[in-house]
């Protein structure tokens, strides 16, 4: 990863710079994207081997502390999955990474309505705010929610 983002290599129509709130919110994204990506892996990975080391297990007569131990450390992952969910926050994070970059192509590129250069930069800058409220907002719809008693009025 360079030290700079891609748009930046973009051929440059004659227009003001990214607000930093786009730069610093698409570099935020990128990192995110990669990173929940690499989790997700990983975490996958790793509950397929310790599930496919308990039939193994139990085939080389291995203790039963053994086969219990891969069975338990096989469950606590699969529910770490489901509660940290690394998959949707990789896809969530990927959409919105596209999406800031398709409005800085587009503000690049002096597009639509970013063809007035005065208005332009307020206007990216708006918007990239609002693609992450938006992701901001669909992950909060993701988080677990406590069970609670229905209240009768």
């Amino acid at each position: 990863m360079g030290s700079h983002a891609w748009w930046e290599d973009l051929p440059k129509v004659k227009w003001p710079d990214v607000p930093p709130n786009v730069t610093t919110r698409g570099t935020w994204y990128e990192q995110s994207m990669r990173s929940a990506r690499w989790k997700a892996r990983l975490l996958d990975l790793a509950i397929l081997v310790l599930a496919s080391g308990v039939p193994f297990a139990v085939a080389i007569k291995a203790g039963n502390w053994v086969v219990a131990l891969l069975g338990s450390l096989t469950s606590l992952l699969a529910g770490m999955r489901h509660v940290f969910d690394p998959q949707g926050d990789w896809i969530s994070f990927t959409r919105a990474n596209l999406q800031i970059e398709t409005e800085v192509v587009r503000y690049k590129q002096a597009l639509d309505e970013y063809s007035d250069p005065a208005a332009a930069p307020g206007m990216l800058a708006a918007r990239v705010e609002k693609i992450t409220a938006e992701e901001t907002g669909a992950w909060t719809q993701r988080l677990p929610r406590p069970a609670t008693p229905e209240t009768k009025h």
